[in-house]
């Protein structure tokens, strides 16, 4: 399967995250801090990045900089509790509103997985939020998410 870079600065939904795309079968790296993925981290395998924009560093800048600084050719899907003025200048390739729904959530990931085709990929969808799949208190014995 594919190679997963997670960037969220909230533990639950991170963890959240992860669990549901391991167990879709997925290989999956969380950091809440971007700066050792920005300085250190070698993103060359990563096959996805699900970057939350509220970082230590803003996420549009975090977005920008891995394409112009680590040459990133994954598609990015920003995650986001709001709606920037200006969208287009993320970056990303989707942008999903927090609380997502796990079908929209997965359907977005899948699609953008199957559909990478390197850095000239233009094309941008943007994902509504239809039902909280985050529960409002994190409980880590509820993360296993049931089989389809």
């Amino acid at each position: 399967m594919a190679a997963i870079l997670i960037l969220d600065h909230d533990e639950g939904v991170r963890t959240f995250i992860k669990t549901v795309l391991e167990e879709e079968g997925h290989t999956v790296f969380a950091f809440a801090d971007p700066k050792p993925v920005l300085a250190t981290v070698n993103l060359d395998d990563i096959d996805l990045i699900l970057a939350d924009l509220r970082l230590s560093i803003p996420g549009s800048e975090v977005i920008r900089r891995l394409r112009q600084e680590k040459h990133i050719q994954a598609p990015i899907i920003a995650m986001i509790s709001f709606i920037p003025d200006n969208p287009q200048v993320l970056e990303a390739q989707a942008i999903l509103r927090k609380p997502f729904n796990l079908s929209a959530f997965l359907q977005t990931v899948n699609r953008h997985l199957a559909g990478h085709t390197g850095p000239d990929r233009k094309t941008s969808t943007f994902v509504p939020h239809l039902r909280p799949i985050i529960p409002s208190s994190y409980v880590s014995s509820a993360s296993r998410i049931p089989r389809k």
